[in-house]
């Protein structure tokens, strides 16, 4: 398990997702942090943004009987 990273379409937005199921947000160049979310569903597996870039999806490992491996999660991208 790894990190997973993921370009919004117009290339302004990074998120990148970690195995304690974490996803932050940056604003490129510059790097400043936008948000974070936190997943309940275990690891982060995949991240991948809307045509739009206005939602991201996530998959998850899975951690619990409760959230199982390949839970699929949608987070609204703020505007920068």
């Amino acid at each position: 398990m790894g990190y997973q990273l993921a370009f919004s379409p117009d290339g302004t937005i990074l998120a990148s997702g970690d195995a304690g199921g974490i996803i932050r947000l940056w604003e490129l160049p510059i790097g400043k942090h936008l948000t974070t979310f936190k997943s309940s569903a275990g690891y982060i597996n995949k991240l991948a943004f809307a045509p739009d870039g206005k939602t991201l999806a996530s998959t998850n490992g899975g951690s619990t009987f409760r959230s199982p491996v390949g839970t699929i999660l949608l987070w609204n991208v703020p505007t920068k």
